[in-house]
């Protein structure tokens, strides 16, 4: 008899990290914000029109409950001190009771996002090929016009550059993540000098 056989496997050496490319769009009001999925991969075999997921899991850390040691506390008392919890994910519950996804005007994005586990999971649209050749690949997940106050910075006493500081709020589903962020050279306003 003939039928199809269905294969799912982890494999080692691959791996993704964020990357963001952000510019300035020319009018002092938005920047462009693109994010990526920089993958790099080296398992032995090219992966050619694949359907490709990020995702910020780690399946080789234990998901084993750690184990409570018991603790000796010394005679000296010590003071109270408040403590701040902070939950995101009510407010993102939130956001999403009240219908508003947040995404800016402008958005164009590549992959639709999951963040209701202890991972945020990115699926990317369409079909990637990525070569089994350990280099970083940049695959885009999504670019958005962020609503930015733009402003100069200079501190002329220890550099000679002026700095282009753009102030944004992420109004957007898509988590800011640790990563590379890549900024273009703005010249000056006409008129500026230094």
């Amino acid at each position: 008899a003939e039928g199809e056989l269905a294969l799912e496997y982890s494999v080692r050496e691959a791996r993704w990290y964020p990357a963001y490319d952000v510019r300035e769009d020319g009018d002092g009001k938005k920047v462009g914000f693109t994010y990526y999925g920089t993958v790099t991969q080296a398992t032995g075999e090219d992966w050619k029109d694949v359907d490709l997921t990020l995702s910020t899991a780690k399946p080789t850390e234990s998901a084993q409950v750690p184990t409570l040691r018991a603790v000796q506390l010394s005679g000296y008392k010590r003071e109270k001190r408040p403590v701040r919890i902070v939950s995101y994910g009510k407010e993102a519950k939130k956001e999403r009771a009240a219908g508003g996804e947040g995404i800016a005007d402008g958005s164009s994005g590549r992959a639709e996002i999951d963040d209701h586990g202890l991972a945020v999971t990115f699926t990317i649209k369409g079909k990637e090929s990525l070569p089994a050749d350990r280099r970083p690949h940049k695959v885009e997940v999504t670019t958005v016009a962020l609503d930015a106050v733009l402003g100069y910075e200079a501190i002329p006493k220890i550099s000679t550059w002026v700095y282009l500081k753009a102030t944004a709020k992420n109004s957007t589903p898509f988590p800011i993540l640790a990563g590379e962020v890549d900024v273009d050279e703005v010249p000056l306003a006409t008129g500026a000098s230094v």
